[in-house]
């Protein structure tokens, strides 16, 4: 019997989609989206810490954002990942353009 798997979805359908890594926490996704309610910028931009690909290869935490091509709506969820799979996800939540400036130069990406 096979089930079929709890999609998350954002509220409205966005076009874009972009991942980027940071490393793994030692939480489960409930504990996650408590962390994330309390204060999103703070756990986006100070907490969490870019993946160092180098020495982490087995477990990280996907930070998937998803956003429209002027990036005026943007989503974010993290979805914990162990030795390539998916361990649940947290819900959607929404961030402005600052905030998703910020957390991309922490990567070295510039919008």
């Amino acid at each position: 019997m096979f089930f079929k798997k709890k999609e998350t979805k954002p509220p409205i359908p966005l076009p874009n989609k972009k991942t980027v890594q940071f490393e793994p926490v030692k939480m489960n996704s409930a504990e996650l989206d408590t962390m994330l309610r309390g204060n999103l910028s703070d756990t986006l931009l100070k907490t969490l810490v870019p993946a160092n690909y180098y020495q982490n290869k087995l477990s990280w935490l996907d930070c998937e954002l998803r956003y429209n091509d002027d990036y005026s709506v943007v989503y974010v969820r993290l979805i914990p990942c162990i030795n390539d799979k998916q361990k649940g996800s947290t819900a959607f939540y929404q961030l402005d353009y600052e905030l998703l400036r910020g957390l991309l130069r922490r990567f070295g990406q510039n919008i």
